[in-house]
């Protein structure tokens, strides 16, 4: 029995468990999910030019290159920042200063990434359904489109993607003490590259409370001890360099500002134009982020009419299906078939499933709701939902095994409804449609 499986071992000695990691790489069908999805994902990246980095993927280019000539983290004046969180920069800072200043050698080393999160999910769903649910899984996330086109973008959602499923298979695979501080390692890690994942740390922590009961103290203490080995040295350098307490990043206020007070260009981009002059009169970055949540939440208290239509809004951007025409495989539909096929199965899934007991499931579950409050909260957009989708893969493949054996007019149902839709925003002209919907929820 393998020892991430062995409920007796509460005690595996460091080597051993560099064993168990091995174990889980040399695993055969774990190989070729690996070999497949790098396949893939390097012949894309080899093959698809990119243009030039703008906003935000800019923003992290320079941070990196930044770091590789050994000037710290600063921004494009030279000056201390905590505008973004540091995980993903570092990440181009080391490949920058060993490979040299080329974002192709970034996308290169995101197709390794990438391959590893389809390693991960196949782990996952093993772990909260069976082997061949899994086998199914890992295989559709080799080909899922919107995984493998993210490669070549310099941005964070393929570290964050990879981050936050190692966190969730640590944390169902615990085995003592060591096992509990790396998984706590890795959701820091997560957390300084993608903050809003903090709206999932009190759901874990319930997670281990119901899980461990008697012992859900040690748990919980060992696992914030990892937490805190990657929050405390960043929090330590922003106190010292931004003379704040910033533990994330300072991106957060635009961020929840534009969420409530939304550019014309929708949400998903930030703008300073209906800010007041007061703003631009502070000079520190960390005092410029919290007026603009102190702002924010003047505005939620005084329209709560408004709050109400923009949180339906964010649901909606959150699955919004057509964004088809994205996707060099779109073949010409604004439709987003591969979504629409991944959320109907996975509803599916869930539905059929959910009376089955399995606490481990039931922390996916946790991170499915806390990720819905945190897109309340901030917003959600087709790119914003890309870290969730291996997590609803895994539910769409449970999904369609179960049809497949019990159910197969629920599966017809399914592909049948999205090949309409697919072939409809392929044939007519739907930009009207779009314009009014547009209007209406902003």
């Amino acid at each position: 029995m393998s020892e991430l499986n062995n409920p007796r071992k509460s005690f595996v000695p460091v080597w051993r468990r560099v064993g168990v990691l091995l174990e889980i790489a040399a695993n055969r069908f774990g190989l070729v999910v690996f070999s497949l999805a790098l396949l893939l994902r390097l012949v894309f990246v080899v093959a698809v030019l990119s243009g030039p980095l703008e906003t935000d993927a800019l923003d992290y280019d320079t941070l990196g290159w930044k770091l590789s000539q050994g000037k710290g983290y600063v921004n494009s004046t030279g000056q201390p920042t905590a505008y973004r969180p540091p995980v993903y920069p570092l990440l181009l800072g080391g490949i920058y200063y060993i490979l040299g200043h080329d974002p192709q050698w970034v996308r290169l080393v995101q197709a390794f990434i990438g391959a590893g999160i389809c390693v991960l999910l196949y782990w996952v769903t093993r772990s909260i359904f069976d082997a061949g649910t899994a086998k199914m899984a890992g295989l559709v996330s080799c080909i899922y489109p919107p995984l493998i086109i993210y490669t070549n973008q310099i941005l964070t959602e393929i570290l964050f993607t990879f981050l936050m499923l190692l966190t969730v298979m640590l944390v169902i695979n615990k085995r003592g003490s060591c096992w509990y501080v790396i998984s706590g390692v890795a959701f820091g890690l997560a957390l300084l590259t993608r903050p809003f994942l903090v709206v999932f740390g009190p759901f874990l922590y319930f997670w281990l409370l119901l899980k461990h009961k008697k012992k859900a103290l040690r748990a919980m203490a060992f696992t914030t001890t990892g937490l805190l080995l990657i929050l405390l040295p960043w929090t330590f350098r922003n106190l010292s360099k931004l003379d704040a307490f910033v533990p994330f990043a300072n991106v957060g206020g635009l961020t929840f500002y534009n969420s409530y007070v939304v550019p014309q260009e929708g949400f998903g981009y930030n703008s300073l134009e209906t800010v007041d002059a007061d703003y631009f009169e502070l000079n520190n970055e960390a005092d410029r982020s919290r007026y603009l949540v102190r702002q924010t939440l003047r505005f939620i208290t005084q329209q709560p009419r408004r709050v109400v239509k923009l949180t339906v809004a964010k649901l909606l951007h959150f699955v919004y299906p057509f964004d088809g025409h994205w996707y060099a495989v779109s073949f010409g539909s604004k439709y987003n078939i591969f979504w629409g096929v991944i959320l109907g199965f996975s509803i599916l899934g869930v539905a059929l499933r959910f009376a089955d007991r399995n606490q481990n499931r039931e922390l996916v579950y946790l991170l499915f709701f806390a990720y819905i409050f945190g897109i309340m909260v901030f917003y959600g957009s087709p790119r914003f939902r890309l870290p969730l989708e291996p997590f609803l893969i895994a539910f769409a493949a449970a999904g369609i095994r179960e049809c497949l054996a019990n159910r197969r007019s629920a599966a017809l149902v399914t592909v049948g409804l999205n090949l309409s839709l697919f072939l409809i925003f392929r044939v007519f002209e739907t930009q009207l449609v779009f314009d009014y919907f547009k209007n209406r929820v902003q």
